[in-house]
């Protein structure tokens, strides 16, 4: 059934393994640049890399928005 139905799908809800979110933390927070890596490769590694193709969906639609978006996204740094 996934098969079929990837090329169609529009949203992908994560719910088991998140590389947004770093593990090692108490608190949600932005990460680095490096961390942020470390954190898609962890999760693509988890569950034995069952959700490894999902999580690299998730890493190309983020390296988009960063290229679009990364100097407005930097502001909030500050």
């Amino acid at each position: 059934m996934w098969e079929g139905m990837k090329d169609e799908m529009r949203i992908v809800h994560y719910t088991l393994v998140k590389p947004f979110v770093d593990g090692n933390s108490e608190s949600p927070k932005i990460l680095t640049e490096e961390r942020q890596r470390e954190v898609i490769a962890e999760a693509a590694e988890q569950q034995d890399g069952l959700f490894a193709e999902e999580v690299r969906w998730w890493h190309e639609a983020y390296n988009d928005m960063m290229g679009d978006m990364r100097r407005q996204i930097g502001a909030c740094h500050h």
